[in-house]
């Protein structure tokens, strides 16, 4: 029901107007017959009033007419179902089905009563059931007129004596009248269904060509980013290290000129464990800016790498499953080794877990990552602002033609998962 709903409002796919069009026609007429089909249902309560109105004989009894006229709208449903996948024929199908459905109900309706009765002036909105299909003005007037001749056709056979009583000239009046009406009402709604589709179709050009600008810029500012991380890591593990190495020096050789046990002594020690403590945080901060084991010692053995300081520093157990031999070339090797950072880094602040799963492998064409703990797990439609990592990494693997999907729930842990094309190349 919500599909048809969505249908109704035109919630279509924007492809050609053509395509768009029957695609909706086809909807709208699905909510019609479910419509009819509840208006066949809720007749029931109207028997006994159409029982009080009948002058003629019927030739079938009221349940047989419903039974016969639920039937044909359910194979109507059972045919829209069909054409979903062959679009092309909805006309000539609504046609059919409409003409078929007219006569049928104008048969009943003769089958009910005289010359002039409610049912027949009711039967006269039959034609305004075809405005909310969107088919082009020549389409709707054949079609129109198709409906109300079969709607008069089915109600003649049944009552011929209808067409020698004076009272004939209304009805039909009334029947071309409210046809005429459907008609250049649908028309107006045709027109708009159209202009809509177009401001859709361009809102959408506009749309992608924003996004790929942006993607654009996005990949640039990265690139400029990763050179200044090159830089900077560069210049700390120059030009830092050679400081710390001549202060090392330094330590060790005024170390050499005091007395051991002595307060100098004791300040030149500390002095040389800060400087020890010094050349890790320069690796740290070169790590963190670049990964230079990935220029030095490649995807894989940068991966183990982290994999073990990572397990060093929190404690926590994690099993690497890494196809033998899978190396991974710029720039989907810095990705997923992002991926790989950010989903351990907040596996270790706020997942609560004890043990992680890591997965790198070659499937179907594609890099992937996925990263699977078991900790507290967490509602991913809840998260609020602010949380940007993943959003940095979804928009990373964007720029590459891949995906990140998060999956989670409390209690349940969590796994991040990366795909990357495997000719991933960044848009120029």
């Amino acid at each position: 029901m919500r599909r048809w709903l969505q249908g109704w409002i035109g919630d279509a796919p924007a492809r050609s107007f053509d395509d768009y069009a029957r695609t909706l026609t086809l909807r709208h007429g699905e909510l019609l017959l479910i419509s009819f089909l509840g208006a066949v249902a809720a007749g029931a309560c109207l028997d006994p009033l159409a029982a009080s109105t009948t002058v003629a004989p019927r030739v079938l009894p009221t349940l047989a007419w419903r039974a016969i006229v639920a039937a044909v709208s359910v194979a109507g449903l059972v045919a829209a179902r069909a054409l979903r996948r062959r679009r092309a024929r909805v006309h000539a199908a609504v046609a059919t089905y409409a003409i078929t459905a007219s006569a049928l109900v104008g048969a009943w309706l003769g089958d009910s009563g005289g010359a002039d009765p409610a049912w027949f002036l009711g039967a006269c909105a039959v034609p305004l059931a075809i405005l909310p299909l969107v088919v082009p003005l020549r389409v709707r007037a054949l079609l129109t007129a198709a409906v109300a001749l079969a709607l008069a056709a089915g109600y003649v056979a049944v009552q011929p004596a209808m067409l020698g009583e004076p009272g004939v000239l209304g009805p039909m009046l009334t029947l071309v009248t409210v046809g005429a009406t459907g008609v250049l009402l649908g028309e107006h709604y045709y027109r708009l269904v159209r202009s809509h589709h177009r401001q859709r179709v361009h809102m959408q050009a506009l749309i992608a060509d924003g996004t790929r600008r942006l993607r654009q810029l996005l990949t640039e500012v990265e690139r400029a980013e990763q050179a200044e991380r090159r830089r900077i890591g560069r210049e700390l593990h120059d030009e830092l290290a050679q400081v710390l190495t001549a202060l090392k020096l330094e330590v060790e050789l005024a170390t050499y000129k005091v007395e051991p046990g002595t307060a100098t002594a004791a300040s030149l020690g500390r002095i040389d464990a800060l400087s020890d403590q010094l050349v890790e945080a320069k690796q740290r901060l070169v790590h963190a800016l670049r990964p230079a084991t990935l220029d030095e010692l490649g995807f894989g053995r940068a991966v183990e790498r982290h994999v073990a300081d990572v397990t060093a520093r929190s404690g926590l157990t994690i099993e690497l499953d890494r196809a033998a031999g899978v190396e991974l070339p710029e720039p989907a090797a810095t990705t997923i080794y992002r991926g790989l950072q950010e989903a351990l880094t907040n596996t270790i602040r706020h997942a609560c877990a004890t043990t992680a799963r890591i997965r790198i492998a070659v499937d179907d064409g594609a890099y992937l990552l996925e990263v699977r703990d078991d900790g507290i797990g967490f509602d991913p439609d809840a998260v609020g602002a602010g949380h940007f990592g993943l959003l940095g990494l979804r928009e990373r693997a964007a720029i590459l033609g891949g995906t990140v999907a998060v999956v989670s729930a409390p209690g349940r842990g969590t796994q991040v998962t990366v795909r990357l094309p495997a000719d991933a190349t960044p848009p120029a």
